[in-house]
């Protein structure tokens, strides 16, 4: 351990400016990895037992109109439609509201908490008033955020690669600076 030890520190200044191009490498290289995603299960048309168990959930309803999108607090489900009062939507989670696909969209963890307890509806019907009534057949698409544990899993695969990879770049790099050192 001491021969390793001396030998590193005997080519630190030789690669002192290798060394910011390798911790470089090793930060833009990690700074995508371990990432979180998200899918929205996508349905078209919904029920009241499938609503139901949502709210049971503790899910927070977000509507989707032509003129916009509102969360709803205080629904109310019944056999014929669906109500509640309009809520205004927390800013900072704007890059939620329009995914790019249905699976691989990412979100960070300050996110993930909002994120999988969402459910969009899509309605083409105009809500003015405060009070919105929706029946069943008005909402024409749902979304259910959740987690994407396939793209987290591959995330975590390609993060666990890249890591080791430079692992043993800079040990093999270290390992042929130390061995080229001994020659002279």
């Amino acid at each position: 351990m001491k021969q390793i030890i001396n030998s590193l520190a005997s080519i630190s200044g030789y690669f002192r400016h290798g060394s910011f191009f390798l911790l470089a490498f090793l930060v833009l290289s990690l700074s995508s990895c371990f990432r979180g995603y998200y899918q929205t299960n996508t349905v078209h048309g919904t029920d009241s037992a499938v609503l139901a168990s949502l709210q049971k959930e503790n899910k927070h309803f977000i509507v989707h109109t032509p003129s916009g999108p509102f969360g709803l607090k205080d629904v109310k489900l019944s056999d014929e439609n669906f109500s509640g009062k309009k809520d205004f939507l927390d800013p900072n989670n704007d890059r939620l509201l329009n995914p790019q696909g249905e699976t691989k969209n990412p979100m960070s963890k300050a996110e993930k908490k909002v994120c999988i307890t969402e459910v969009h509806l899509y309605t083409d019907s105009s809500i003015e008033e405060s009070n919105v009534r929706l029946s069943y057949n008005q909402i024409n698409r749902m979304d259910v955020y959740g987690l994407d544990k396939k793209a987290i899993r591959t995330s975590r695969i390609v993060g666990i690669v890249i890591i080791t990879l430079s692992v043993a770049a800079a040990i093999g790099i270290s390992a042929a600076a130390v061995n080229s050192m001994t020659w002279y």
